[in-house]
């Protein structure tokens, strides 16, 4: 089986000075290959959350009440889940993403859960299983030629494709904002 390993000698400042966007997520690149099933997962889900958190209050007016609906004890849009819901209710996200983001939520919760479970556990492995490499064995070589090499890999590219595709849209320039006149009495 393939691990999932950072590539070595990947041109990072070449890609930083084309992407400084990119800088925050590849940051996180390196905890990320090197952590248990549970760390990997834990990054990547709060990384994503923290995306959506971000473009959603970039969309909203920028004031107490945004940042009531977002942040603190009991915030309506303070879950991943509810975040991704709002995601897609702005249309900031697709209803396509919006599910890859509940698959990958939901494998999170099993692992941060759940003390005994790994990406091997079965109802890990059957939830991996639909993310990126749908309907593939382990050793399978997809439509576009890529081979399948297990559900922490599969988990890891589902992830690193959302946070790709969301960084680059969201934080490469910000959300318009909308904006809308007080109402006044005539």
């Amino acid at each position: 089986m393939k691990d999932d390993k950072q590539p070595e000698g990947a041109p990072i400042e070449e890609l930083l000075s084309k992407a400084p966007h990119m800088k925050e997520f590849l940051d996180l690149l390196p905890a990320w290959y090197k952590e248990s099933d549970r760390g990997m997962a834990l990054i990547a889900t709060s990384y994503l959350e923290d995306i959506l958190r971000r473009a959603v209050a970039d969309f909203l007016v920028d004031c107490k009440a945004n940042r009531d609906l977002l942040e603190g004890f009991n915030a309506p849009l303070g879950t991943f889940s509810a975040r991704i819901a709002a995601a897609v209710a702005l249309g900031l996200i697709s209803q396509k993403e919006a599910e890859e983001a509940h698959r990958l939520r939901k494998i999170r919760n099993i692992l941060a859960h759940q003390v005994h479970v790994s990406f091997e556990d079965k109802g890990v492995k059957n939830i991996c299983h639909t993310l990126g490499a749908v309907g593939l064995d382990e050793g399978e070589v997809d439509k576009n030629g890529q081979t399948r090499y297990g559900p922490r890999n599969d988990f890891s590219n589902s992830a690193l494709k959302l946070i790709n595709t969301l960084v680059n849209r969201f934080l490469r320039k910000k959300i318009r904002k909308v904006r809308l006149e007080p109402y006044r009495d005539e």
